[in-house]
């Protein structure tokens, strides 16, 4: 009894120095807004004459700020059925499944079994109930549950993450599938004027007005017109093919309707000064965040594999020799608490601390990485801002200097005042400039919605 005392207290005295040994768990490396100071810069550039301030990107529903009900449309439908996003989802749900995984060692494990020996001896028989659970003294199973949890998050932040790219990918879309539109138009309506032209070049041509090669010259602006029709027919069909391969379904052509406008998205208001901390709502950083907790965890749980791995095992139940005895036999019980002490295995437990500490590494450089990215899209949105409406107001009015001057040139050289060349230079720097103004005005709005997303925007 004294012998078996002695060793209980020192099997306890054991126990209490490993788990004096045990590694603590720490509070992970520093993220939030102490990390994006120390990357980026604190605020973005004002932007001038603009003090308007409004709720962050990722508080305004996409629904909200795309205000064309056709878009709405199409980015709803695509939400439905777009694949990528669909397999994001997918990725949560089995994110979710391995946090299962990961909390059930947890709790102790229960199986009920029965058995039977029959031999040239006496036959035993028993049914009952095993238990088996293992003492988390050193963290091992909580860190690993917690590493599995925060890599939920992570993944339920990369499906916020793809949902804004897709509805940014279908808006950037729909915008240029208009735009190209009207560049069909435009190159339409050109062919036609200039088809005009040569009628006109031609008669004068037949009455010995104009010469040979101002006919040729007609002709070949005609077909230069035709060509960008062409051109522009075919870009729209590829458009309208990528949507509905965006949208997931079948995207009828006159389910797009209405002109093309340099207003269909109108930026909000962007408050002056921009704290960087904004870039802490992005569910791409968010992702990388979490994913930093998630090696931080792994690496506690590869320090605990060092120490040692206490698991306890129990079975009860009833038996005897009888097969009626499994009803109402000798009640039997066991306990067997076991334990196991990593002395030597070939570096596996080094390597796989070396692992977790790499990955840790690598997590909060991703973490950096993912906050100057969006630091340099935000940046570089805000600065487009304030150079493409100088840029599509100068365009504008280049335009209207244009068409003017191929107005005169028409005049004069109906009058004889101006040789066809005139009018050929006119006529390219008419539609270069038109066309060109289009170009622009996409340009600026695509960039809006650029901007929406990379502060957060459409991942509701």
């Amino acid at each position: 009894m004294r012998k078996s005392l002695s060793l209980a207290v020192a099997l306890s005295l054991s126990l209490t120095a490993c788990a004096g040994l045990a590694p603590q768990r720490q509070a992970p490396p520093a993220t939030g807004e102490a990390t994006v100071q120390a990357v980026v810069p604190s605020s973005f550039a004002a932007v001038p004459g603009d003090n308007a301030v409004i709720g962050l990107a990722a508080d305004l529903p996409w629904s909200t700020y795309f205000a064309d009900p056709q878009l709405r449309d199409l980015i709803d439908r695509a939400l439905r059925n777009n694949r990528d996003l669909r397999m994001a989802v997918i990725n949560v749900e089995k994110a979710r499944a391995q946090v299962r995984i990961a909390r059930s060692p947890l709790v102790p494990s229960v199986n009920v079994g029965s058995q039977a020996s029959i031999g040239p001896g006496d036959d035993t028989y028993q049914t009952g109930a095993n238990a088996a659970y293992e003492l988390d003294l050193f963290g091992k199973l909580r860190n690993q549950s917690a590493a599995a949890q925060e890599s939920l998050l992570s993944q339920e932040q990369n499906a916020r993450s793809a949902k804004s790219a897709l509805v940014s990918q279908i808006a950037q879309l729909y915008l240029t599938t208009l735009a190209d539109r009207a560049q069909l138009a435009l190159a339409t309506s050109t062919l036609k004027a200039n088809q005009g032209t040569l009628d006109l070049v031609d008669k004068r041509h037949t009455v010995g007005v104009a010469s040979g090669l101002e006919l040729a010259q007609a002709r070949s602006q005609v077909e230069s017109a035709r060509n960008s029709q062409a051109q522009y027919r075919g870009q729209v069909e590829q458009d309208e093919n990528l949507l509905t391969l965006l949208v997931g379904e079948p995207v009828a052509a006159d389910s797009i309707q209405g002109g093309w406008s340099s207003n269909l998205v109108v930026a909000p208001p962007i408050p002056a000064g921009l704290s960087s901390t904004a870039l802490l709502r992005r569910p791409d950083i968010m992702a990388a965040e979490y994913g930093l907790r998630a090696a931080h965890a792994n690496v506690a749980a590869a320090r605990a594999a060092f120490f040692p791995s206490i698991s306890l095992t129990g079975s009860a139940g009833v038996g005897g020799t009888e097969l009626s005895d499994l009803v109402s036999g000798k009640f039997l019980w066991n306990f067997v608490p076991q334990i196991s002490l990593p002395i030597f295995n070939g570096g596996a437990l080094q390597g796989q601390y070396a692992v977790s500490k790499a990955d840790q590494d690598l997590a909060l450089a991703s973490y950096e990485k993912a906050i100057q990215s969006g630091f340099r899209e935000v940046a570089d949105g805000l600065d487009l801002l304030r150079t493409q409406e100088q840029q599509v107001s100068a365009q504008t009015n280049l335009v209207r200097a244009v068409a003017r001057t191929h107005e005169l040139t028409n005049i004069r050289y109906r009058h004889g005042y101006d040789g066809y060349l005139s009018v050929l230079d006119a006529q390219r720097s008419l539609y270069q400039a038109q066309s060109a103004l289009i170009s622009t005005q996409l340009l600026a709005q695509i960039n809006r919605i650029k901007l929406y997303q990379a502060l957060g925007g459409g991942s509701l």
